[in-house]
């Protein structure tokens, strides 16, 4: 299953990894952390038919074991996975805001009932940072959370996020490091200067001679 979506996402231009080329700039991410690979959910959310495919395939083998129950996904990203997953779990969605760099809260203009349970969603995965600031938004309203969340892509290299499982439909072994940590160059150093993927798209996946 995972392979299959792997080349689906590929096919459509969603995931880039670095292909060793000097001349290649690396990924520069939100965090200021730097990657060789990146993943862009923008090209399978403007396809909705896809990603409702998609979805069928990362939540419907699961069958929520308490109804009524809300998914939560993170504005923007997730907003469209958040409600498709809910169409097919026969659910609400809603979902979080940032508030400041710190932290997120869930929407004021959603009213959640306590004893509605939540489950988290995300198109990819990374850190898990913004999913565990979700986490900690639902629980200060007192919503129960079930104990896992579901990503389109995990590139974390973890399993769990805090204390909730990570069910993704596709799993990259994607590498991060600290600027001077490059572990594919001789000294650690960038050999070109890294770019942010969203500003910059265009030159990660250029011809280079």
């Amino acid at each position: 299953m995972s392979q299959k979506w792997i080349q689906k996402f590929e096919d459509i231009g969603m995931i880039w990894k670095h292909d060793g080329n000097p001349k290649r700039p690396y990924a520069r991410l939100t965090s200021g952390k730097i990657s060789n690979g990146f993943v862009n959910c923008t090209h399978l959310i403007s396809r909705p038919n896809m990603l409702h495919e998609a979805l069928k395939d990362l939540v419907g083998p699961y069958k929520i074991p308490r109804t009524p129950f809300v998914v939560v996904g993170q504005a923007m990203g997730s907003i469209t996975i958040a409600s498709h997953a809910a169409l097919i779990l026969g659910g609400r969605s809603c979902w979080s805001v940032k508030v400041n760099n710190e932290a997120m809260q869930i929407d004021p203009r959603f009213a959640l009932d306590a004893s509605v349970p939540a489950i988290i969603v995300e198109d990819v995965t990374t850190s898990g940072g913004t999913t565990l600031k979700t986490k900690r938004a639902l629980e200060h309203l007192g919503v129960p959370l079930l104990p896992y969340i579901f990503t389109v892509v995990n590139r974390s290299g973890k399993t769990h996020a805090d204390d909730l499982e990570i069910r993704a439909l596709v799993t990259l072994d994607i590498k991060v490091w600290d600027f001077g940590e490059n572990p594919f160059t001789k000294d650690g150093m960038e050999l070109v200067e890294p770019v942010r993927p969203k500003e910059h798209w265009e030159a990660l996946r250029q011809e280079y001679a």
